[in-house]
């Protein structure tokens, strides 16, 4: 999110990995009212839920995870299509068993999706900008209403910063717009 992440320890993380261990995960918890302008590794150390999702991203392992397809890996499988010239989503959905589908909307994409819209900063640094105007190019193809939001210099989560709503005030009224048309 436009912040620098210290590289986060994995033995903090080993109760949360592949292959889990017998024992459930166990966490101190963080108390309501905890400043997170802390160091992201203090909070780790804490509740190492909190950051999981930054160490699976720094391990490469993320869709591992989300999938629960560990052995082989799915990130890794994925980045070797990726890494091939003229690759297609049906490259994508060979790859991947057909019941985890449906955890890439890309994957999913016909006729009957719903009217949508897309709202992105052009810098986000957590999910590529290229996978909006991917996902808005395959509902175009397929006729679906699509509006895409382009909210230049902005990282990920930007509407959740303090000043979000004045800051982005035409970007959002868009937003409400758009649902107010669909809706």
């Amino acid at each position: 999110m436009g912040m620098d992440m210290p590289e986060l320890n994995p033995s903090i993380f080993s109760s949360l990995t592949y292959p889990l261990s017998e024992s459930q995960p166990t966490s101190t918890g963080i108390p309501f009212g905890t400043d997170f302008d802390q160091d992201p590794a203090t909070i780790a150390e804490n509740n190492p839920r909190m950051m999981s999702y930054s160490f699976f991203l720094q391990q490469g392992n993320y869709l591992d995870h989300y999938t629960g397809l560990h052995e082989p890996s799915i990130s890794e499988e994925l980045r070797s299509i990726l890494e091939k010239e003229g690759t297609s989503v049906e490259d994508f959905k060979r790859a991947l068993p057909s019941d985890k589908h449906s955890l890439f909307p890309q994957l999913s994409v016909d006729a009957q999706w719903p009217p949508t819209i897309l709202i992105h900063g052009t810098i986000d640094d957590v999910v590529p900008f290229d996978e909006s105007r991917n996902i808005k190019k395959l509902l175009e193809d397929v006729g679906v209403p699509v509006q895409f939001i382009e909210v230049e210099g902005q990282h990920h989560g930007f509407d959740g910063f303090p000043g979000a709503e004045e800051a982005h005030k035409v970007d959002f009224d868009l937003v409400k717009d758009f649902l107010h048309r669909y809706l």
